[in-house]
């Protein structure tokens, strides 16, 4: 009954293949329009679970203590040190082109330049706050010496803004999300560093706006990549088959479904990131690989008949329901990655889902009507240059033939037993697994950039925002919890990951210390509410504006934070410190005592806050991807090709090369985070395509011979042909990547190849050798 439905439909698409082409080239046409709309950019927000509480925090206090948009200029001498009229006016004018920066936020622009930067001062007259170093740069020595006291006695501005060794100034500028051009940002910090660098000053650049205005700024390279990765695949193509209309056909239908999934994104309004082409590419080499697999298969039936409609008609029977299965399955692998709630993994699934799919009509339909255009594929050129193909596949069948089936099946438990026992030493990191920034290169400007500031002002780049919240207004003037703040601070410090932080009782205890003429034992916090009201509001008179200290606590005096500079933004260093953080609150909130019933401490913001609620969402999924994707897997073979075993079958292949790519990410040091996970997972399912081809022809084989071997010999002698091909050209297309300026992207296309090899290996060697071990029923009937 089956199998008169599948023989109705070939016959319709070969018996209207006018109407047939028509359609397709309406409905790309459509699509085509729409990809005039697709934006190609990075959006952070969409890089954000927004419904983590550690996202929610931060949006909350963000306008008030300052989010993760946050940039870095260091200004650094190379001999001497900063206290100099031209290195000073440098400062000076870096700060004040950032504050005129298209989307800073002007009341969180910081340096010693600024005018909110200000040295206390005591007199008979009272307290007063006069600027640090504004409007005027010091010129004579007097007034350089002047300022150099001024910080070196004030630890919110020495070894914050001015490096201990006083070799380095730094400059921090904060963005509002909605208004960051990376293009533009990029352009203007680039023009200030060529402007100000000079022999003996060097100017260091880093932040998150930065990094995704560097892979802006690679994306030209990206498309010359992605042109060459396709040029290559077609090359390869003609060089295999020698046949231009047998090359032809792939193509195109490649192209149709990248323009259908392309403007299927933009007719939803969707942003495309950069730093995800390898997964479109991914997807269209997985359509490129079912045409061959098609027209493999057409060159075959001319062969038997003679008649190219009628082997144009016997493909579309034989492949409908393996191609149909290999395609849904594959869309929906895609699709499950959208249960993480992360917008762009959502995105990226619904687009890719869609133009996962559309293989069904560019491949099952269109693929035959233009072939019925074209004239027969010369079967005498078609086998130019496939003698090495078919020697490889012979020696295949002898590795799953009799008793070597069970040497096959045996080294592949012993590589999955070596492999586990090495989990243990090198774990899978979830986030970064390096220092700086893994999306691009370490000699990279941007890493040099980040590892100099660093090393002048260590873990300034890696900020945790613990907020401390007050259970009423004028909470945080209260002893009690200043004392449980200043307790917190030192307790966090304890961590080899933590280099120093930040909080408002250390500016109050500055200014306590002041009125006893900088003697270190008044570096203390008044003993009772009132007193700290005093300084509080001697604090805001006498010279202070409003914003000075917002970045400390709000105008109520309700809320506060605490900044804890991390050594580095590495998975295993923001676990640790969070875990630490969890311990600490948790003790604290168990402890009665006048502070804990006063406020709350409240995890977390900054740029260590948010990038753990990544992490943390990443952790959570993906063993759930993983197990859905076997399950959907199984269920969808099961139903192909009526049976519960074979799905059984093809999941082994799939598990084991899961598995062997967690490992290889593992030890080449490659962390599992938003940007490698999609990558990662829809790399998985290029095996179940293989394996299904191969089982279905393995079954149909059965249908003739009734002698599994023989089946199995044949299946892997043609369509493993098929499978060897497009995995060779797969390989061998996305090794390009490894010449692009964006680490990641290289990183990943190597990653594509080594998980291409693992599903040749499993689908021609493993899944054969299992299959003649269990000699499986729905195969023998």
């Amino acid at each position: 009954m089956h199998k008169n439905i599948v023989q109705s439909i070939a016959r319709l698409v070969v018996n209207n293949r006018h109407v047939c082409m028509i359609l397709m080239i309406l409905i790309t046409a459509f699509f085509g329009y729409y990809i005039s709309k697709i934006t190609i950019g990075s959006n952070m927000a969409d890089l954000l679970p927004r419904e983590n509480a550690y996202v929610k925090l931060d949006n909350q206090f963000r306008q008030i203590f300052g989010g993760s948009n946050l940039v870095l200029i260091q200004v650094r001498v190379k001999d001497g040190d900063i206290f100099n009229e031209e290195t000073l006016w440098k400062v000076r004018r870096i700060t004040d082109k950032l504050i005129f920066f298209p989307g800073v936020d002007r009341y969180k622009v910081y340096s010693i330049a600024v005018r909110k930067f200000k040295n206390v001062v005591v007199s008979d007259w009272g307290m007063q706050f006069p600027p640090l170093m504004w409007p005027d740069i010091p010129k004579s020595d007097e007034e350089m010496n002047a300022l150099r006291r001024k910080i070196f006695t004030n630890d919110m501005y020495y070894g914050t803004f001015v490096s201990f060794d006083a070799k380095a100034a730094l400059i921090s500028a904060e963005f509002f999300e909605e208004d960051i051009n990376y293009r533009e940002l990029f352009n203007e910090f680039q023009k200030i560093r060529s402007e100000e660098e000079n022999d003996n000053t060097e100017i260091n650049i880093a932040g998150d706006p930065l990094i995704l205005g560097y892979i802006d700024h690679y994306l030209k390279q990206t498309y010359v990549i992605m042109g060459l990765t396709f040029f290559a695949m077609v090359v390869l193509l003609y060089f295999y088959t020698r046949s231009f209309s047998f090359m032809l056909v792939p193509v195109l239908s490649s192209l149709i479904s990248a323009i259908w999934g392309i403007g299927f994104a933009g007719m939803l309004g969707f942003n495309i990131d950069p730093l995800i082409f390898v997964v479109p590419l991914l997807i269209t080499a997985r359509a490129l690989s079912h045409s061959i697999q098609f027209d493999e298969r057409l060159v075959e039936e001319m062969e038997h008949v003679r008649n190219w409609k009628q082997a144009v008609e016997n493909t579309i029977v034989a492949l409908f329901y393996p191609g149909l299965s290999g395609i849904i399955t594959d869309g929906a692998g895609i699709l499950i990655i959208a249960i993480i709630p992360i917008p762009l993994l959502f995105k990226l699934a619904l687009i890719c889902f869609f133009w996962a799919t559309s293989v069904v009509f560019s491949v099952l339909f269109f693929n035959p009507v233009l072939n019925l255009y074209l004239p027969p594929h010369d079967v005498e050129s078609t086998d130019h240059a496939r003698g090495l193909f078919d020697r490889l596949l012979d020696g295949i069948i002898s590795l799953s033939a009799g008793k070597n089936a069970w040497v096959v099946v045996m080294v592949v438990v012993l590589l999955v037993g070596g492999f586990f026992y090495l989990d243990k030493k090198f774990p899978l990191v979830i986030g970064d697994a390096k220092p700086g920034t893994p999306l691009l290169w370490p000699d990279s400007q941007y890493n040099t950039d980040e590892a100099r500031i660093n090393e002048y002002f260590p873990g300034v780049m890696n900020p945790l925002l613990v907020v401390v919240e007050g259970e009423k207004e004028e909470a945080i003037k209260e002893p009690a919890v200043l004392e449980a703040m200043v307790d917190f601070q030192w307790e966090v410090a304890s961590l080899s990951e933590v280099t120093a932080s930040l909080a408002y009782p250390t500016l109050l205890k500055t200014i306590q210390m002041k009125f006893y003429e900088d003697y270190p034992k008044w570096f203390i916090i008044p003993d009772d509410a009132h007193k700290v009201g005093v300084v509080a509001y001697l604090m805001s008179g006498g010279g202070a504006e409003p914003g000075d200290y917002d970045k400390y606590v709000d105008y109520e005096f309700k809320n506060s934070n605490i900044t804890v500079f991390c050594r580095d933004r590495m998975g295993t260093t923001i676990d640790s410190v969070i875990k630490y953080c969890e311990d600490y609150i948790n003790k604290f909130e168990d402890e009665d005592t006048e502070a804990s019933n006063l406020l709350d401490f409240k995890l977390a913001a900054g740029l260590i806050g948010l990038r753990h609620a990544v992490n943390a969402e990443i952790e959570k999924y993906r063993f759930t991807l993983i197990t859905l994707a076997l399950i959907l897997t199984a269920i969808f073979c099961n139903f192909f090709f009526w049976g519960v075993s074979p799905g059984i079958l093809l999941i082994l292949p799939l598990f084991v090369a899961n598995f062997f790519v967690t490992r290889y990410m593992a030890l080449m040091d490659i962390g599992l985070n938003i940007n490698t996970l999609p990558v990662a997972s829809i790399a998985v399912g290029i095996g179940v395509n293989y394996g299904i081809y191969l089982m279905g022809r393995v079954k149909e084989e059965m249908a003739h011979k009734k002698d599994l071997d023989a089946a199995v010999a044949v299946a892997i002698k043609t369509t493993g042909k098929a499978i060897t091909f497009t995995g060779v050209t797969i390989i061998l297309g996305v090794i390009t990547w490894v010449f692009s300026s964006i680490r990641f992207q290289a990183e990943m296309g190597i990653l594509l190849a080594v998980v291409t090899v693992f599903h040749l290996v499993g689908s021609l060697i493993l899944l054969p050798a299992v299959i003649l071990i269990v000699r499986p029923r729905f195969l023998l009937k």
